[in-house]
């Protein structure tokens, strides 16, 4: 494929906004439902215009095509700040271009287009505007609403080049252009032609006739003002020359951008770190070269007095994007520009600092991490306009100016007729102690599944896949959330069989994939499970039939673990007789006898436990049986759940005597901690979640003092929860990271400094030791450094292990080297999670069930209770794009609204590739003939595309949809210079055809005027000619 777009002519671009909504109720796939027709608030001045509302996009991405700018327009976006032009226009940028995952980077800086293509779209854009106005009724007839600001770089000698000064003075007078009299005049032609809107609804056509008397009314005057852009490292004396002519010699009202580096190397050094950014590098260098803060505020008071003089405004817009190094290796390139999140405390600083120094009079125009949070508060302070591209990147897209918009317009703002310094102050304040912009606010966490992305159906819920038993979140959190408890627990069964365990427990890998964490953070899933357990468990078991047996027979299982009892359940749902034999003399396992009651009250174990005897399994304590025994007593399968229990040895110099196992010290606390007298000061060896049950146990204990965690490498790095290690740091305990316990003699616990390396094979830097030792005060020594599988069962029962002492099984059934005889959960994974325990009984319990009944369909339970997915999609319109508080720390009911609110519901509709492509390259196609297909699939627009990477960025899957979807070529030199798969509607010898390559399989269909597709013989499959069918016949704007 090529990354040169391809703007599209103004005809198209009016034919396919008509068809478009009257098809689908949508505009460049903005859904009515979210279009910003009336912005709520009273307009504010800017230039001697009035503008309906002081937001918009910044320069960039979203104001290079004209489709950007209508999208953000129907959004709420009012200032337009049109993305920069210069006199080189025919720079080629590598690419990806933009990593928007966090705090956004791009490598490109000024629009992909010529100047020439550059003033097409912009004066096609300013045209398109006030047809939308008309269209659809936005904001006051009274006046336009909208701003047009260009933005021009980088020098002064560039500025006045003749085919920039054209651009300039094209963009303040118009009249004579032909781009914009031709759009004036398709316009007219447009509204005259009613052939050319036969679809058109009802409602509409009076507004497109009324068209003709919109393009009359439309002023040449695109833009009375620019925002100067130079490039880091530009003179002041250049900037200051650059500004005077555009103040005097074009009569433009100005505002310079400037860069975060006024505030000095140090100060923005010391922020990133105080916020935890500690991977953004910066180049001290580019901080020296760059405008001086002592530079710039007499020159701003000049620039102030010649505008003056002139009648002119003048401004700053904060702030330029920042110059980092590349150390992420995401984009091409030795440097990076970073913006977004991070961005804010630095240009509330600078603000602060230039709202202070000039009395508030330097009016600002704000561009740096502002977002629907924010967005009230910073226009409050009299700072105006605010203008995003970052956060329009991100899922949800041009949706989360909507949201910012609907935001500004409840708020009941008034505009201020300055900027006030206080209010400015306590928000750059507020930006350094506020968890909002701090790196770990945005939580651990990958949005991704380890899959090919498909051609078709590629809707997936990511939390969904990475639970090791593929739980349905998404249908059991809908369910939750419309109240019917025992549905969701229902379904919650049908492949956990420890759900109140888990509703406490279970590390939750389905959070650290949740789409929400690329807003404001993940659904709480595990807590929904836990309240669809709490409330539903009595509605459920006084219903609960068990369902008619697919299997018979006996079996054996080994250890009332997790692992063992998610078998036992499994096995006898299936209707198979079950006895579980556990060595202890309770059932659960660690979960039972070791977990404090503080991270797991008893009750819930009871419950589950409960139930899987009410399936009939018997459970014998103080048991310890032999595989050959159980054989002869008549179990023809057996599973294996005995745990990882042994731990392992400290190496230590000195008193090994006062060192005690986390498990032991744990079953302690657990059965009879008065015995545990550890005396005053505590610590913890490790960074598992057992170091840290351990830590938060001994804390509670009398006479303790102190209790310290001690890990060899950083926080970065622990294995441990991030909840559970911050729930020990609320307790109380202390962490020392870096360091490694080497001896422990006369109460002095001395420790190797560690510093980290290269990475080793668990993929986390090597802890290397370093010169330096440090030493505690120890009285206890709790070491919590792992476990291992004791070897000495599988061994006497003659089961092959494997190097690890893990007994070896068949990956695909978990059946051991003995028939019949299946393991899971520790015993054949080393330590293990919960969850995974549970996957293995469940996985192991299916294989025994195909052994005696080879054709089962699967399935113990009923099916899922339908509901309409369509609906789901429309709910989803309100939730797109906006940011939702989570609803931690609520009760039950309340706790599962907000979060029943906030899920995303991915398995059903995702569109993540089409809400952050700025172009509007990727677009839903909705199939005529569904045939148990995803509610939408996804076609990719060649011409559109300039593979910026922003759709690979937040695509769940391995792959980019921009070279891995269907994708529409316009002309046949783009098809062939494509890899990709996709499809070319034209003409040949006056007849339509349709020219296709999918899998490297090429061929041609014939088109009938009527849209008829005929594939004859084609190997296409059927889902593929539907796809290529619907377009044709509901998508013909898009070719036509």
């Amino acid at each position: 494929m090529t990354d040169r777009m391809r703007p599209f002519s103004f005809h198209k671009l009016l034919t396919w906004i008509v068809s478009e909504y009257a098809e689908h109720r949508t505009v460049f796939g903005i859904p009515e439902e979210r279009f910003i027709r009336n912005t709520g608030v009273e307009p504010v001045s800017f230039f001697g215009e009035e503008c309906a509302l002081p937001l918009g996009p910044a320069a960039g991405p979203h104001t290079q095509l004209s489709e950007n700018i209508a999208a953000a327009y129907l959004t709420g976006g009012r200032f337009f700040e049109l993305k920069t032009v210069q006199k080189l226009d025919e720079l080629e940028f590598e690419k990806p271009c933009i990593d928007a995952l966090d705090e956004g980077y791009n490598t490109e800086w000024s629009t992909e287009l010529s100047l020439s293509q550059a003033f097409t779209e912009y004066a096609h854009g300013w045209v398109l505007l006030h047809a939308l106005k008309t269209l659809f009724d936005m904001d006051s007839p009274d006046n336009q609403g909208f701003i047009f600001n260009m933005s021009v770089g980088y020098d002064l000698a560039g500025i006045q080049t003749e085919r920039m000064q054209h651009f300039i003075d094209s963009l303040m007078d118009a009249s004579r252009h032909p781009a914009f009299l031709n759009a004036i005049e398709e316009l007219k032609a447009f509204a005259a032609d009613e052939n050319a809107w036969p679809s058109a609804p009802d409602e509409l056509k009076p507004r497109i006739r009324r068209l003709s008397k919109t393009a009359d009314a439309i002023r040449p005057d695109i833009s009375r003002s620019v925002t100067l852009s130079t490039m880091h490292g530009c003179p002041p004396e250049e900037i200051e020359s650059i500004c005077r002519y555009l103040l005097s010699e074009k009569g433009l009202h100005t505002y310079v951008k400037l860069n975060p580096t006024l505030l000095g190397y140090e100060l923005v050094s010391d922020t990133f770190l105080s916020l935890g950014f500690q991977d953004i590098e910066l180049n001290p260098e580019s901080f020296e070269k760059d405008l001086q803060y002592e530079d710039a505020v007499p020159m701003l008071k000049r620039l102030q007095g010649l505008a003056k003089d002139k009648n002119l405004s003048f401004g700053v817009k904060l702030s330029n994007t920042l110059g980092v190094r590349n150390t992420k290796n995401r984009l091409p390139g030795d440097e990076m520009y970073m913006s977004g999140r991070a961005l804010y405390p630095l240009t509330m600083s600078l603000s602060e600092k230039l709202s202070a120094d000039f009395d508030g009079k330097l009016p600002i125009s704000y561009s740096g991490g502002a977002n629907q949070s924010n967005v009230v508060d910073i226009l409050a302070t009299g700072i105006r306009p605010v203008t995003v591209a970052t956060e329009l990147l991100k899922p949800g897209g041009y949706l989360r100016l909507a949201a910012m918009a609907e935001e500004i317009s409840n708020s009941g703002i008034h505009w201020r007729s300055g900027i006030d310094p206080d209010p400015v102050s306590e928000l750059a304040d507020d930006a350094l102690d506020n968890f909002v912009y701090d790196k770990d606010w945005r939580q651990p966490g990958n949005v991704s599944v380890p899959d090919k992305l498909p051609l078709m159906d590629c809707f997936i819920a990511p939390c969904k896949v990475a639970c090791p038993i593929h739980q349905d979140v998404p249908d059991y959190i809908r369910l939750v959330g419309e109240k019917r408890y025992k549905d969701a627990l229902r379904l919650i069964y049908t492949k956990n069989a420890l759900p109140h365990i888990t509703g406490y427990i279970c590390d939750h890998q389905c959070m650290f994939h949740c789409t929400r964490l690329d807003y404001e953070g993940a659904v709480q899933i595990r807590e929904m499970k836990r309240i669809a357990a709490e409330t539903g468990y009595r509605d459920f078991v006084n219903s609960w039939q068990r369902p008619d047996p697919v299997a018979r027979g006996k079996a054996a299982v080994i250890g009332a673990g997790p692992a063992g009892l998610s078998a036992a359940f499994f096995l006898a749902v299936s209707g198979m007789e079950v006895t579980v034999f556990e060595k202890e003399k309770d059932a659960g396992g660690v979960v039972r006898n070791v977990l404090p009651d503080f991270r797991i009250p008893v009750e819930a174990m009871e419950k589950d436990i409960d139930f899987i005897r009410a399936q009939g399994v018997r459970i014998e304590f103080a048991a310890t049986p032999d595989i050959a025994t159980l054989k002869q007593n008549g179990y023809e399968f057996i599973f294996i759940g005995i745990g990882a229990e042994r731990e392992r040895p400290l190496p230590l110099d000195g008193e090994t005597d006062l060192v005690i196992g986390a498990l032991d010290f744990l079953k302690a606390y657990k059965n009879a901690p008065e015995t545990l007298k550890p005396g005053e000061n505590v610590a913890v060896i490790g960074g598992g979640n057992t170091a840290m049950d351990s830590a938060r146990a001994a804390i509670r204990l009398p006479g303790v003092e102190n209790v310290t965690i001690i890990y060899r490498r950083s926080e970065a790095e622990m294995p441990a929860d991030v909840e559970e290690f911050d729930n020990a740091i609320e307790d109380g305990v202390e962490f020392e990271e870096l360091m490694n316990p080497e001896s422990f003699k006369d109460g002095i616990l001395t420790c190797r400094v560690m510093k980290l390396g290269e990475a080793d094979a668990s993929g986390r830097p090597r802890p290397e030791p370093t010169d330096e030792t440090f030493s505690f005060h120890v009285n206890t020594l709790i070491a919590a450094i792992g476990e291992q599988v004791d070897e000495h069962f599988p061994q006497k029962n003659g089961l092959k292990l494997n190097p690890n002492g893990t007994i070896q099984v068949n990956p695909d059934t978990l059946e051991t080297t003995i028939p019949g005889v299946f393991a899971g959960g520790d015993n054949r994974r080393g330590p293990a999670t919960v969850v995974e325990a549970i996957a293995d009984g469940k996985k192991a319990a299916e294989a025994i069930i195909r052994k005696i009944k080879p054709d089962w369909n699967g399935r113990l339970f009923a099916e899922t209770p339908a509901h309409n997915a369509k609906e789901s999609a429309e709910r989803l319109l309100g939730t797109k794009g906006k940011h939702k508080d989570s609803g931690e720390g609520l009760g039950n009911e309340d706790l599962a609204q907000s979060e029943y609110a906030r899920c995303l519901q991915c398995h059903e509709i995702c569109n993540k590739c089409v809400e952050v492509c700025p172009n509007r390259a990727n677009v839903i196609i909705e199939l005529i003939h569904n045939n148990g297909h995803n509610l939408n699939q996804i076609l990719h627009i060649e011409d559109l595309c300039n593979e910026c990477g922003n759709c690979a960025t937040f695509c769940p899957y391995d792959g980019a949809p921009y070279r891995d979807k269907l994708t529409l070529f316009s002309n046949a030199a783009d098809f062939n210079e494509s890899a990709n798969d996709g499809f070319l509607v034209e003409t040949v010898n006056g007849k339509g055809q349709i020219r296709y390559r999918i899998n490297t399989v090429t061929g041609i269909a014939s088109l009938g005027p009527d849209g008829t597709v005929g594939f004859g013989e084609s190997p296409l499959s059927r889902d593929v000619r539907e796809f290529i069918e619907t377009v044709i016949k509901k998508y013909r704007f898009m070719f036509a």
